[in-house]
This record gives structure tokens, sequence and C-alpha cells, in this order.
């Protein structure tokens, strides 16, 4: 019984997702897509959300690409932690809950709908 026990904390040890997992990542997920109309034209915009961990801090970084002059919005710092395998970010209040499981950060927003942001080994920098 007491082998049985053992091997049980090993395998949710294992489990168990610690701040060290996400630092020094980055993870990247599409929001949304829309078309926009000209005179002459109609193209897709589509609008991403990236997550910068640090150690302490985490960088979020709004922005659209689809359009010859992309636009993004600097960069927000806040202070983040891990608290019972759940992300919290200090002062951010878009997402009710921020989760990662196998290497994608997961966030259900106030109306229950989710979002996914894959780890982004060479991001490149929106224009």
């Amino acid at each position: 019984m007491a082998k049985l026990f053992l091997v049980l904390f090993i395998i949710m040890n294992s489990l168990t997702i610690n701040s060290q997992d996400i630092v020094g990542k980055t993870f990247e997920g599409q929001l949304k897509s829309t078309c926009v109309e000209t005179t002459e034209d109609m193209y897709m915009i589509h609008f991403y959300r990236r997550f910068i961990f640090k150690k302490d801090t985490v960088a979020i970084l709004d922005f659209e690409l689809g359009t010859e002059a992309s636009f993004h919005q600097e960069a927000k710092t806040y202070t983040w932690r891990m608290i019972n395998g759940s992300i919290s970010i200090n002062n951010y209040a878009i997402y009710q809950k921020i989760m990662i499981r196998e290497s994608k950060i997961i966030c259900l927003d106030r109306n229950g709908n989710e979002f996914t942001f894959n780890e982004v080994m060479n991001p490149m920098q929106p224009k």
C-alpha cells in the first residue's frame, strides 16, 4: 500500500506545472479574424495576442496581421505567479482563468470562451 501511494505521489508531482516550466517562453494565439472591404479590394485581418514570460513578469502584446502596415500595441508588462496549477497575472482581468496544458496556455474568458496560445520557438516580430 505504501508503494502505491509513493507511485501516485511521483506521478502527481510529474504532472504538476511550476513556474519554471514557462519562464523564458513565448506563447501566441489568434484571437479573431475579420474581412475588410474597401472600394477596391477585400482582405482579411487576423488579430493575435502574445505572452512573453520572464521570471516575475509577463509582457502581453496584441497585434494584427493582414494589412501592408500591420498594427501592434506596445506590450504591457504585468507580474505573475502560479497558484494551484493556474497562472495568475496581476491586474489583468481579460481572462477569468489561465492554465497551462501540454506546452499550451489555455485561457477562459468571462463568457466561457476558450482561447489557446501555443508555444512559439522563434517568434517573428510584428511590424
